[in-house]
């Protein structure tokens, strides 16, 4: 019937169904996937649980970055910083990765400089690279970068002050944490669908441990 049927896929539910079967509990096993099924059936995610599918890599892994909360985020900043004043506003993004929040800040609201952090440098190339090219010169230029982690703001702020007495005080500070797309694709060992070297730093040309150190030596 079509229970049968489901439960002859190779899913995590019908490998589960056939131990039951072997163990020679036939109506017990017969009655819990009807139940199963019938529930699910009912809740309208039956086929999820059914259907297994293995996760293939990517052969050609995406290389844009789509921020989380893009627009509220520009909202806020819009609200509660540039509030429609003309004067500059100093913000710090202080897990800048490819610029995804920085570049809609900057094209939305012009009174804005934008110091933007990553201790990845890997993610600076990338700007530098594929970014502020595609960017205006004015939005450009009120961009300035840093490889560093936020942790070091402080002595990164107070060092950039003794060159820009501008960079104080610092009207906001923002900080989306996480990976980013291009980390999670580009071989730092960070991802659960490819086969990547267990490395799992941030700047993988660093000195130190890797995590296939970690677990192959502690």
């Amino acid at each position: 019937d079509v229970y049968k049927r489901q439960v002859s896929t190779q899913s995590t539910w019908g490998r589960m169904f056939r131990i039951f079967d072997s163990t020679k509990t036939e109506r017990i096993s017969s009655v819990f996937r009807r139940g199963v099924f019938n529930f699910f059936e009912r809740e309208g995610i039956q086929n999820f649980l059914v259907k297994e599918t293995p996760t293939k890599a990517k052969e050609n892994p995406p290389v844009a970055h789509i921020p989380v909360f893009a627009d509220e985020v520009e909202s806020l900043v819009g609200k509660y910083v540039v509030n429609g004043e003309q004067m500059t506003k100093y913000m710090v993004d202080c897990t800048v990765g490819t610029a995804a929040h920085a570049k809609r800040i900057l094209r939305k609201f012009s009174s804005i400089h934008i110091l933007g952090l990553d201790m990845d440098p890997r993610m600076l190339d990338h700007i530098r690279t594929n970014v502020l090219v595609k960017m205006s010169a004015e939005e450009a230029k009120r961009l300035d970068l840093e490889c560093s982690n936020f942790a070091n703001l402080t002595s990164v702020l107070s060092d950039r002050a003794k060159i820009e007495s501008s960079w104080r005080p610092i009207n906001c500070i923002f900080a989306d944490l996480g990976y980013n797309s291009l980390q999670l694709s580009n071989n730092y060992g960070l991802s659960y669908m490819e086969n990547q070297k267990l490395d799992m730093r941030y700047d993988c040309e660093a000195k130190g441990l890797t995590a296939a150190d970690i677990v192959s030596g502690y």
